[in-house]
């Protein structure tokens, strides 16, 4: 099963990005307005380009059941920093995403944005106790399915764990959402080279 093999092979990347995100300061209520407009900004460096990358794989390499465009992230992160005063930054993260050709690689980096939106549902809870965050909500990307959080996320694995048959096909998704986690991490560590 692709999905718990996913979990074991990334697990020291998921644990590197949620030291890097401040989860712990998110859930204790002491992430700042500058941290938070950070976190966003970063998520959607690496949203931006990067789904284009998976919409481009998927139009090539269709995964019939997953309505690629509904789990799109990109529109609420531009929600989120038009209610922050944040101007789009041209210093999207293209250089530090992993190759994405075909849906098994696609579907080792979903796995990593469809994991965050699953956690992003507590977090946004913690997010709207936080008084320095009051003046930034409803927090579009953390909420971003609403009550289709759960829902989706079983769709996505049922997807995942059907179409990763082989060891090739494993590897190819493991190695991708490994990419894909390092590819935030160096983010928000600000290595993004300037266009």
């Amino acid at each position: 099963m692709i999905m718990q093999e996913l979990k074991a092979r990334t697990r020291p990347h998921h644990d590197r990005l949620e030291q890097l995100s401040h989860v712990g300061r998110i859930m204790d209520g002491s992430l700042t307005r500058a941290d938070y407009e950070q976190l966003i900004r970063n998520n959607y460096r690496v949203h931006a380009p990067l789904e284009a990358r998976l919409a481009a794989a998927l139009a090539a390499d269709p995964i019939d059941g997953l309505d690629f465009e509904a789990r799109r992230k990109t529109p609420a992160l531009r929600q989120d920093m038009q209610v922050l005063g944040l101007d789009t930054d041209d210093r999207a993260a293209e250089a530090l995403l992993p190759e994405i050709t075909d849906h098994y690689q696609a579907l080792g980096a979903l796995y990593v944005l469809e994991g965050a939106t699953l956690g992003g549902s507590v977090i946004r809870k913690a997010l709207a106790r936080n008084p320095h965050l009051q003046d930034a909500q409803p927090f579009h990307y953390y909420g971003v399915y609403g009550e289709q959080t759960g829902p989706r996320w079983k769709q996505f694995g049922r997807l995942a764990n059907e179409r990763v048959q082989t060891p090739e096909h494993a590897e190819r998704a493991i190695q991708a959402a490994i990419g894909t986690f390092e590819a935030f991490a160096a983010s928000l560590t600000e290595t993004i080279p300037t266009v």
